[in-house]
């Protein structure tokens, strides 16, 4: 059984504007706060105490949403890995220095599945992997699952398989000409399953199954089908009747698929098509998510409407504010971090976007719940300060970006600063964080300063 996953921490090295490596760690941190954090802060995994939130703050291009990008390509590439020996690898390595260019991107993840952790790691340029390695970590030592590196100039990569892993010779042979035959540009944890390997499954399912990462325009895609469910709907509908959206309840109407006016006839004939073939479709249309299928051997087309009224017939998609719509593509998280056990590690990039700070809270708040053992993790960017108000979130659940002034973006913790300078600041971090006590906000300078004025001759 594929059991609670958490992140345990994750580290990318020249990947965007990040340069040298920068770690993210959702282990809280020994004694001080880390010791005494509640248990809706924390959850306890194996004798380690893991966070279950991690805000990262900092200027507008300081590097953000490039650490949720490395979240993203590291999840491609042991997903979808590549189709062909000439596709290129989705890195890019930073480009404000030049011996940067040839050097690898590295990513790695330390996760746990159940009581079992691992930590994987990755070194790839746009070309080929250079190492990949994956090993399960126990008390007392690692004990290497699977290696790959690459030689230097044109020899085969060098493979070595764990004796953990199966003690029978013919299957460690197997596994062997697999990876032997693996193209240099593909992950081997994208390539196992390709060839029905099972061993490793357990991890691969992490990067599968385990994590999701929302973009900011992300979309929610099969929205329509997942509330079909009667329950997913009911607690919906409860969020959005307790967020003040005006929503009292949420329908699904299904009309013939040849009456929807938004989808071109040389559409419908495409969807028509997939549905014969795979039975329903999930698409998105205008921002509004919207499903087809067969049902009684007829083309069917599903959607939304949001009920404000009993005596209204309903608003559709695009009558809604930007607001709520971001909210039904957010939703799926709270209820998958409270109901799913197979995903619990949720990446979002400005969470805050289309919504009132009060609403930004609310989903934390919501998401953090009131004490239980709920195992799902939340990280996100945002430059709502208003989160830090109030001891919502915890030092070691509070992280930053800046750019030093080559450009290199470096990450690091509000717990790192001293007990007696945060002292200083309970209750009002919002205040300290906005007069640059910890770094991480942008210089906004006048024009005077910047020396853009015109030029005026002194008084005589």
């Amino acid at each position: 059984m594929f059991g609670h996953p958490m992140l345990l921490q994750f580290a990318v090295e020249n990947f965007r504007s990040i340069r040298e490596q920068v770690v993210l760690s959702m282990l809280a941190p020994e004694g001080g706060e880390g010791a005494e954090l509640p248990a809706r802060y924390v959850r306890n995994i194996g004798g380690q105490r893991v966070l279950r939130c991690a805000a990262v703050y900092g200027a507008n291009a300081s590097g953000k949403s490039n650490l949720v990008k490395a979240f993203r390509s590291l999840r491609d590439l042991a997903m979808a890995g590549t189709k062909s020996r000439t596709e290129k690898l989705p890195v890019v390595p930073f480009r404000l220095g030049e011996a940067w260019a040839t050097k690898p991107t590295r990513f790695e993840v330390e996760f746990v599945v159940g009581d079992v952790q691992y930590a994987y790691g990755i070194a790839l340029t746009r070309d080929a992997v250079v190492e990949e390695r994956l090993h399960r970590v126990e008390a007392d030592a690692d004990v290497m699952l699977f290696e790959r590196e690459a030689p230097e100039g044109d020899a085969e990569h060098v493979f070595r398989v764990g004796d953990a892993v199966t003690g029978d010779p013919e299957r460690r042979q197997f596994l062997h000409f697999v990876a032997k035959a693996t193209r240099p540009n593909q992950p081997l944890l994208a390539e196992w399953p390709e060839r029905n390997v099972s061993e490793f499954d357990t991890a691969v399912r992490w990067f599968h199954d385990g994590y999701a990462v929302i973009a900011p325009d992300s979309k929610y895609i099969p929205l329509v089908d997942r509330l079909q469910n009667e329950s997913m709907r009911g607690f919906v509908e409860t969020q959005l009747q307790g967020w003040g959206t005006g929503v009292e309840r949420l329908d699904i109407r299904t009309a013939p698929l040849q009456g929807f006016n938004s989808i071109a006839p040389e559409e419908r004939a495409l969807v028509s098509q997939h549905i014969e073939k795979h039975g329903s479709l999930h698409f998105i249309i205008e921002d509004e998510p919207n499903m087809a299928l067969k049902e009684n051997d007829e083309i069917v087309h599903r959607r939304l409407r949001f009920q404000h009224g009993a005596a209204h017939e309903g608003f559709a998609w695009t009558d809604e504010s930007d607001g709520t719509r971001r909210l039904m593509h957010l939703l799926p998280v709270l209820w998958d971090a409270t109901h799913d056990p197979r995903r619990a590690v949720f990446v979002v990039d400005e969470l805050e976007r289309s919504l009132h700070a009060t609403l930004t809270r609310r989903f934390v708040e919501e998401f953090l719940g009131a004490g239980d053992e709920r195992p799902g993790q939340l990280i996100f960017t945002t430059h709502d300060t208003n989160l830090l108000n109030d001891s919502l979130l915890p030092a070691a659940s509070v992280w930053f970006t800046e750019k030093d002034r080559e450009g290199g973006t470096h990450l690091y913790s509000l717990a790192e600063y001293p007990p007696e300078q945060l002292a200083r600041f309970t209750d009002r971090l919002e205040q300290g964080y906005l007069q640059g006590r910890f770094g991480a906000i942008p210089f906004v300078a006048t024009r005077d300063q910047l020396g853009w004025c015109p030029s005026r001759e002194p008084d005589a």
